[in-house]
């Protein structure tokens, strides 16, 4: 019996630390996002070239959408 709450309390004990290490990485993790996030915001002007690519590349897959879609349409009237 007691050799069993050893071996439990050895297995929570791992199962702890590896919960400790992965939230440890988890942070390590958000604190390099945060710190590129700084970094962007202190230059705007690649923020706003970034939004204006993402736009462009919004409004040429509609564009291209309506034409697929126009296709499809025509060619079922056929």
């Amino acid at each position: 019996m007691e050799n069993e709450r050893e071996t439990l309390l050895g297995i929570l004990c791992d199962q702890v630390d590896a919960e400790k290490i992965y939230h440890q990485h988890v942070i390590a993790i958000l604190e390099k996002l945060y710190a590129e996030e700084q970094s962007n915001e202190s230059s705007p002007q690649h923020v706003t070239l970034e939004m204006d690519v993402n736009a462009s590349c919004v409004y040429q897959n509609t564009d291209s959408n309506r034409a697929d879609l126009q296709t499809h349409i025509n060619q079922n009237d056929v």
